[in-house]
């Protein structure tokens, strides 16, 4: 179970920060775990690190953060308002701001890359100068002797109010020996709760002291570091921001369906804390990371695709009735732009009365179930980070067209896995799992294919799917896969309208693939136009 983040106190911020900001920053501590880490560990090194992780979200988020006043503040959180000085006034952090400002996922990722980079600057000047490692300790005993105190306080003040509880019943009762037992506790845990608050008091000075010395010191480091060395505060920040930007970038290639295009209503479903985990798997698994890059191109790729296979099959011989945004005849687009006319075009088209062109041919694009079969044998090695990031752009299309989307990776013999995503859904845990997965081995066609079968038959949704066949090898099992393409795959095809492209990759023969395919392209690797045609399907 998550731990549950209290807000911090306003006096504990050096942001002009709301209680609804300090609450929704507490509520992004209790749900994501990474944030919740960092805060443990950054406050093992700076005492007053999880009110700056607050304030440097603030930063980000809010629409105008401003620094408070120096001496509206107490001096233990001095060092954060130099810290946070330091944030905002770096070049280029309002231009910064830009990306981060009212977005969670942003705001959030951003945080953790500056906090990240605090607490290793910390860390460093901890490990070179022994007298601000000593006033940082002091500063964290001390805080743990005002939590204690604060503990005892509230509990001595628990004590008290029960305590006169009981003298309010005694007096009504009219029982003395009780009346006087209860107001001795009553009494007791006042003086209690005194001492407990004069400890704080005391404990809380202590602490201002101490950290009134660190944040002289590291205000001295900070002084003497050329903004260009690469472990200077200042770089570390630019480093932040460079990151922060390529995790969102990451993310949207990864899971965005408009990646690219800044319509990522796909990644806005996944809640917000399942982002952050993926985010940091993006940063950790460069392997992951290199496949979301590839993930975007391909989806680049696959819109422009799909726009010309749309372009190609709309042959604009005649008009009906519809509410295909692509196909609207040009009045209808002028009514919805027009403000007179626009409240009848809505209403027309919620009820499916705009006038639309209508396509020439059996169906439109991309209406089929997909079932792609992906050779993971040994020799697909080094070309696995383009065909897992060609495979998320099928997967996009599948999902954005709602249609039914499942992968069959193989290598040989019976090594091979299945993944099935009804209407294309694919949730971020499995999109992971799909993305780092790698068989190895030889190369067979056959059981892929009966998989491929297995997957339609089981599924009525997936009635007339298209088969996409990946590979770049040679099949060891040849004979079976000619006698199987006769014997089962065809007559399976014709009875279910199924169809089956082939890519092949490098220069394999297609004479394993052209048994059972109704089309065959070649590429030396994904990004070839001919092999890209594969996003028409």
């Amino acid at each position: 179970m998550s731990k549950i983040f209290d807000p911090i106190e306003e006096t504990q911020s050096v942001l002009n920060t709301d209680s609804f900001d300090r609450r929704r920053f507490a509520d992004l501590l209790s749900k994501s775990k990474n944030m919740a880490q960092l805060s443990q560990d950054g406050s093992a090194e700076l005492p007053t690190f999880q009110p700056l992780m607050n304030d440097i979200w603030a930063s980000l988020y809010k629409t105008k953060p401003k620094l408070k006043e120096l001496e509206n503040l107490d001096g233990s959180y001095h060092a954060n308002r130099n810290f946070m000085k330091q944030v905002m006034e770096l070049d280029g952090f309002d231009e910064f701001r830009k990306s981060t400002m009212l977005d969670d996922l942003s705001s959030a990722i951003g945080t953790l890359r500056y906090s990240e980079k605090v607490n290793d600057w910390v860390t460093e000047q901890r490990d070179r100068n022994d007298q601000l490692n000593k006033a940082l300790e002091d500063a964290m005993k001390q805080q743990q002797e005002m939590q204690q105190a604060q503990e005892q306080m509230q509990q001595a003040q628990k004590e008290q109010e029960q305590a006169q509880n009981d003298v309010d019943n005694a007096n009504q009762n009219g029982d003395d020996q009780q009346q006087k037992q209860a107001q001795k506790r009553a009494n007791k845990a006042q003086k209690q709760a005194q001492q407990a608050q004069e400890q704080m008091q005391q404990a809380s000075q202590s602490m201002n002291q101490s950290m009134q010395q660190a944040q002289q010191m590291m205000s001295n480091a900070l002084s003497k570091e050329n903004g260009k060395s690469q472990n200077s505060l200042q770089s570390k920040f630019r480093q932040a921001q460079q990151e922060t930007n390529e995790g969102k970038e990451a993310l949207d290639n990864l899971m965005g369906i408009g990646a690219g295009t800044g319509s990522n209503d796909d990644l806005q479903k996944v809640p917000l804390r399942d982002k952050i985990v993926l985010a940091e798997v993006l940063r950790k698994n460069k392997k992951l990371k290199r496949i979301a890059e590839w993930a975007g191109k391909f989806k680049s790729i696959a819109r422009q695709k799909r726009k010309s296979k749309t372009e190609e099959s709309s042959e604009r011989s005649g008009v009906t009735i519809g509410t295909d945004v692509e196909r609207l005849l040009p009045q209808e687009l002028a009514f919805f732009s027009h403000e007179v006319t626009k409240t009848d075009f809505l209403r027309r088209y919620s009820e499916g009365q705009t006038m639309v062109y209508a396509p020439e041919g059996k169906e439109e694009v991309g209406k089929g179930p997909i079932v792609v079969c992906l050779d993971q044998s040994g020799s697909m090695w080094n070309l696995d980070e383009q065909s897992k990031g060609f495979l998320l752009a099928l997967a996009m299309i599948a999902k954005k067209e709602r249609r039914d989307f499942a992968v069959v990776l193989f290598s040989s013999g019976a090594n091979f896995r299945t993944f099935v995503y009804p209407k294309g859904k694919i949730n971020s845990e499995k999109l992971v799992e799909l993305a780092t997965t790698f068989l190895d081995g030889g190369t067979d066609f056959c059981n892929p294919l009966k998989e491929a079968v297995r997957v339609i038959k089981q599924n009525k949704r997936f009635k007339k799917a298209d088969i996409l066949f990946v590979t770049d090898g040679e099949p060891s099992d040849y004979s079976r896969v000619v006698n199987y393409s006769k014997d089962v795959l065809q007559p399976f095809k014709e009875k279910h309208d199924v169809s089956i492209m082939s890519v092949l990759l490098g220069g394999t023969r297609e004479q394993a693939v052209k048994v059972f395919s109704d089309k065959v392209v070649h590429g030396k690797d994904f990004m070839n136009d001919a092999v890209t045609d594969a996003f028409k399907i």
